[in-house]
């Protein structure tokens, strides 16, 4: 017997089981035109940065800093926020919300599909339209403090480092897609996120959780004074100072990863059971986005700590053969002279 003979009914079975999945990938990405235009627009807009920092001469560095690294920072915040606000809105504005879910396929199985396109479009026109300009600005000007020194927009979208401003920009796309679902259209979606966004980079910025955690890191490895200056949470750390003496670098850096992972699974789960709702109000819309602040705060915070401890070990690592060089060269002067 022919095996593709045998295995046609399973095929056709297959195809008549899912072919749900077609329509719904095409529905999710209509509903994304909004993130589409935005982006095209944001391209012209660097596009035209550049041409106009290469007319610029080498000497006005901070013009050229400025000029081509503003659009990038516009892709990295409002990309995502444009993303997850138009997943579930754009369906409660045109009424289909409820059409939608009396498909054959389970609620959870068609949410999983919303989230993997508006993942997907993050990582694209986000993520990956924001990493190659960053890798143009590195090859056109090397020079540059932004791109090739130690400042805030090297640690997030520079070399390895680059990894916490993918991480941040996920954890936003999941609070929109949060706010989607609380919001009666795609506009007030986005301006409950946006809301909640600024709230949380105002907060990190009175925090500083990068150089928390280099200081952090820092105590850990007896460099720094328990006294040292922190922000609140930094305080709360060190509070428990003498659990983290009772942990090895790692132990913390798996900690912060696993806890920073369970808000971001807490956010995804509030997003799926307001989802599955149909008759939230908007009424119910900011208090809901009070809940979800917290655990958003928390999750940017743990990121940025983690990562900026990672990036004191990195240096600390570097460190050591040139500290060891050094101290046996003491010692072997102190040996010849007793």
């Amino acid at each position: 017997m022919n095996p593709h003979v045998s295995g046609t009914p399973n095929c056709r079975l297959a195809r008549v089981r899912f072919r749900w999945l077609a329509p719904l990938f095409r529905k999710e990405i209509r509903l994304q035109q909004n993130a589409i235009i935005l982006c095209f627009i944001l391209t012209l807009l660097q596009v035209g940065a550049l041409l106009l920092c290469l007319r610029l001469p080498a000497t006005d560095r901070a013009e050229i800093d400025t000029l081509f690294t503003f659009p990038l920072w516009l892709h990295a915040i409002f990309i995502p926020l444009v993303v997850g606000a138009s997943a579930v809105a754009e369906e409660e504005k045109v009424g289909a919300r409820g059409w939608h879910l009396t498909f054959p396929a389970s609620k959870f199985a068609q949410w999983c599909v919303k989230l993997l396109v508006a993942s997907t479009f993050t990582a694209v026109f986000a993520v990956g339209v924001v990493r190659f300009w960053c890798w143009l600005g590195v090859y056109l000007w090397p020079w540059s403090q932004e791109f090739g020194g130690y400042s805030f927009l090297t640690c997030s979208m520079n070399g390895s480092s680059f990894v916490p401003l993918t991480i941040s920009e996920f954890i936003g796309l999941f609070v929109a897609l949060y706010a989607s679902s609380r919001a009666p259209d795609s506009f007030r979606a986005f301006l409950l996120a946006s809301g909640i966004a600024a709230l949380i980079a105002v907060c990190l910025s009175c925090a500083d959780p990068f150089y928390t955690g280099v200081r952090l890191f820092e105590l850990m490895k007896g460099q720094r004074d328990p006294s040292f200056h922190s922000d609140i949470i930094g305080q709360v750390f060190l509070a428990i100072t003498g659990l983290l003496g009772l942990m090895t670098v790692h132990q913390v850096a798996y900690a912060s990863a696993i806890l920073a992972a369970l808000l971001i699974l807490l956010i995804l789960v509030s997003s799926f059971r307001s989802y599955r709702i149909l008759d939230g109000s908007t009424r119910h819309s900011w208090t809901g986005a009070v809940k979800m602040f917290v655990p958003a705060l928390m999750a940017f915070w743990l990121v940025f700590a983690l990562f900026g401890g990672i990036e004191e070990w990195k240096l600390w690592e570097e460190a050591q053969p040139r500290i060891q060089r050094i101290v046996k060269e003491a010692l072997e002067k102190a040996g010849q002279n007793p």
